[in-house]
């Protein structure tokens, strides 16, 4: 059985990913997440980062829950050989299979203007994004639609 996982990325991100075969995800400020090693350790980096960034200060504590978990899941959940389809929040834009593991990555490698250090090696496979999303439940495990990055209702073979 696979892992399918729902990863909302904004549209000018997509040719990056295509162009650089690689999954990314934001909180690039929070560092490396295998040296928090921990949820609650995530969520307490987020909370800090909060405080002071200027397009998250005063979010409410669920905005510091999504990430912690999207963070905690991309680099300690995803596993290579699982499938990821990418959505930009209309549409549901592709799959990819990711092939590597979780790495952290100098913001020279991230996308422009994004802080998308949490990055995977991943190849975009032909499968209808649409028909996945269906065989994977056609719901998201959270039920929490606004979630970066969450795992699918359902494995698929």
């Amino acid at each position: 059985m696979t892992t399918v996982w729902r990863l909302l990325m904004d549209e000018p991100t997509l040719p990056w990913v295509l162009a650089n075969g690689r999954i990314a995800i934001g909180w690039g400020e929070v560092g490396d997440i295998r040296q928090l090693g921990t949820f609650d350790a995530i969520a307490e980096a987020i909370r800090e980062r909060n405080t002071d960034h200027p397009d998250h200060a005063g979010r409410p504590e669920a905005n510091v829950q999504h990430g912690a978990h999207s963070l905690h899941d991309f680099c300690f959940a995803m596993r290579p050989g699982d499938l990821v389809i990418i959505s930009d929040r209309s549409r549901r834009r592709g799959v990819w299979e990711v092939v590597g593991e979780y790495e952290y990555v100098g913001s020279a490698a991230v996308p422009a203007e994004t802080n998308y250090q949490h990055q995977r090696l991943a190849r975009q496979v032909d499968q209808d994004a649409d028909g996945l999303w269906l065989q994977a439940g056609g719901e998201l495990a959270s039920r929490i639609n606004y979630r970066t990055l969450d795992r699918c209702a359902n494995e698929v073979e």
